[in-house]
């Protein structure tokens, strides 16, 4: 039967085969199913069965079906660079992203995100350079959740001053960007701009106190006073929080405090 146009595709078969895949053979089976119908040149179809793809780790087969279509639109490619990531298949993903840029199809905030989460599990610095003048001339420059993912794109590669740039320009920032701009700098030795950001955090969650604690791991005193100091505004602790601290108090001889957080981080 072929796919009806004028019906709700979420309610067409194709959807609840896809949803009850548990095998790879299913995936298989279904892509049948669609080639059959003729739903497998229809983009809202073939954005799920690649999502399903990527599940299975099997881009490569999505790739192959996604060859089949006469026109995949933004919201496939989207569907196939995250499969790429996802799939650890890097450098796919950046090469589909300029195919999708010489096709004429205009990004949009998830396709930065996924393509520059990509740039920098391979350290592609320059890459991700160009994919950010992309995400200004496209118009998401204010976008929080590229924004963020762009801080951290530069923080993992110790780009302290386009990490910064970018995190500076941000209308509003989440713990996580915070949190990583903390991270960065005392990774870098930077303790000072650490803790002076990190005092500077609006929400600091249990993520947050750990990062600062940990970028103190060869000051244990000071490690030590900031956990005091998370204790204090009664933030808990947990399993991460009380490895480092035990790991102070072993680098110090400081046993009763050791002993005594060993048993509160049993008792949690």
């Amino acid at each position: 039967t072929n796919l009806n146009c004028s019906s709700n595709p979420k309610l067409h078969p194709v959807i609840e085969l896809l949803k009850t895949c548990s095998s790879f053979k299913h995936i298989e089976s279904t892509y049948a199913f669609m080639f059959k119908t003729n739903a497998n040149d229809n983009c809202f179809f073939m954005n799920q069965f690649v999502t399903a793809c990527s599940t299975f780790r099997r881009i490569d087969y999505a790739l192959l079906a996604i060859t089949q279509m006469k026109k995949p639109n933004l919201f496939v490619y989207n569907a196939m660079i995250r499969g790429f990531v996802h799939c650890s298949s890097l450098i796919q993903a950046l090469q589909l992203y300029l195919e999708m840029l010489r096709a004429h199809i205009c990004p949009i905030s998830y396709t930065f995100s996924s393509i520059v989460k990509g740039c920098a599990l391979i350290s592609a610095f320059q890459f991700g350079e160009s994919v950010h003048g992309n995400n200004l001339k496209y118009g998401f420059a204010s976008h929080l959740f590229v924004q963020t993912t762009l801080v951290d794109f530069y923080s993992s590669l110790c780009k302290m001053m386009e990490a910064r740039q970018v995190f500076d320009e941000m209308p509003e920032s989440e713990v996580f960007a915070w949190t990583t701009m903390v991270s960065t700098y005392a990774r870098v030795g930077n303790l000072g701009f650490a803790r002076r950001l990190f005092d500077e955090t609006p929400e600091r969650n249990c993520a947050s106190w750990n990062t600062i604690i940990d970028g103190y791991n060869k000051q244990y005193i000071d490690a030590l006073a900031i956990f005091n100091e998370m204790n204090s505004h009664g933030i808990s602790s947990d399993e991460v929080t009380m490895a480092t601290i035990i790991s102070a108090c072993a680098h110090i001889g400081a046993l009763n405090f050791g002993n005594g957080n060993s048993s509160l981080c049993n008792a949690k």
